[in-house]
């Protein structure tokens, strides 16, 4: 019996040995498994960080360019109504001009043009005896509220009134005019 209690023994205690190393090798492997779980998270979490502050700079780039494009857009309005304000004053100081400075514009704008018999030339009432005797012989009829001058060939009008003049100008003076108010 003492050899059966030894054999026991014997057993027992490498069965105790057997489940120690298992033990052993199970706290190696959950540790090894949580060190991975652990680098994978924090991978993850550098990720997501990473990603996150890329969407913010995004947005943030979004958010600056929409002001920017709002503050030129409001920027540019107003340039574009102070223009309009130079445009319209510049409209009513040509409907004041005096006849002396409406006729030697229409005489320095006409000097050296031939006309046809055909054409007569519109200009503002009161000033045809004063163009007709700079032009020469010229049909010349007065024409009521006309600023600047027509030139009339057989029905088909060349018009260079005042208005229509900075119409066909307005791009050019707009520009010019920005230059001037904005830039100097």
């Amino acid at each position: 019996m003492a050899n059966l209690e030894q054999l026991t023994e014997q057993i027992l205690q490498d069965a105790r040995g057997k489940a120690e190393g298992i033990l052993q090798e199970a706290k190696v492997q959950a540790e090894t498994r949580i060190n991975q779980a652990l680098k994978e998270s924090q991978a993850r979490k550098e990720h997501f960080l990473v990603r996150a502050k890329n969407e913010a700079d995004l947005m943030a780039e979004r958010i600056i360019s929409g002001t920017n494009l709002r503050i030129r857009d409001e920027k540019l309005g107003a340039k574009g109504q102070v223009i309009d304000k130079v445009m319209a004053s510049v409209k009513e100081r040509l409907k004041t001009l005096s006849a002396d400075e409406v006729s030697g514009f229409i005489k320095n704008s006409l000097t050296g043009r031939t006309f046809a018999p055909q054409e007569r030339l519109l200009v503002p009432e009161g000033l045809q005896d004063a163009v007709k005797a700079a032009l020469g012989n010229v049909r010349v009829e007065g024409m009521k509220d006309l600023s600047g001058y027509i030139i009339d060939r057989n029905g088909v009008m060349e018009n260079h009134s005042f208005e229509t003049t900075l119409d066909y100008m307005k791009e050019d003076l707009e520009a010019q005019a920005a230059q001037i108010l904005f830039e100097g």
